[in-house]
């Protein structure tokens, strides 16, 4: 179980530009966010190795920047807390020169009774390093699953490949 708040920074609070394009607001709340975590983790041997973690998290008067009309914005704290439940699992085989890695979750955020604006449900990842000497050589694949976007409708599936060798 964990629990944090965090300050308004000042820019948050008191920025206000000679173009008017932000707006101040001294009236800012402190968010808080309380989390609660269970996760299992295990040691297969011979280099396996793998863990199932299940979170619920609850964020209440975050922080937002908000358009007040066509050329103003302002910070403000949103209306309703936001609320997320996270299923996630990872395997890993770590064996010589060989690193692999296979992760992905499952994510429900809500607020204010409908799902969360611009959050992912599902993201995956895949890992492959090789490793001798001083080089290294890496590739990785991120999934990130669809997601509606206020005003834009649904985000498709996305996903990134990157390498590098060193």
């Amino acid at each position: 179980y964990s629990e944090g708040v965090r300050n308004p920074t000042l820019f948050e609070r008191l920025t206000g530009d000679d173009s008017g394009s932000f707006k101040e607001n001294p009236g800012l709340r402190l968010e808080s966010l309380r989390s609660a975590s269970l996760l299992w983790l295990r040691d297969w041997g011979k280099g396996w190795t793998s863990h199932v973690g299940v979170s619920a998290m609850r964020w209440t008067d975050s922080l937002r920047a908000v358009n007040l009309n066509d050329v103003q914005q302002q910070f403000q704290n949103a209306p309703d807390p936001i609320s997320g439940t996270v299923f996630e699992t990872q395997l890993r085989w770590r064996r010589g020169a060989w690193d692999l890695l296979a992760q992905g979750a499952l994510n429900r955020w809500r607020q204010g009774g409908g799902e969360l604006d611009n959050a992912s449900s599902s993201q995956a990842g895949l890992r492959a390093i090789w490793s001798r000497g001083p080089w290294s050589l890496a590739g990785e694949w991120r999934g990130v699953g669809s997601r509606s976007l206020q005003d834009h409708g649904r985000i498709p599936f996305q996903a990134t490949l990157r390498t590098s060798l060193r």
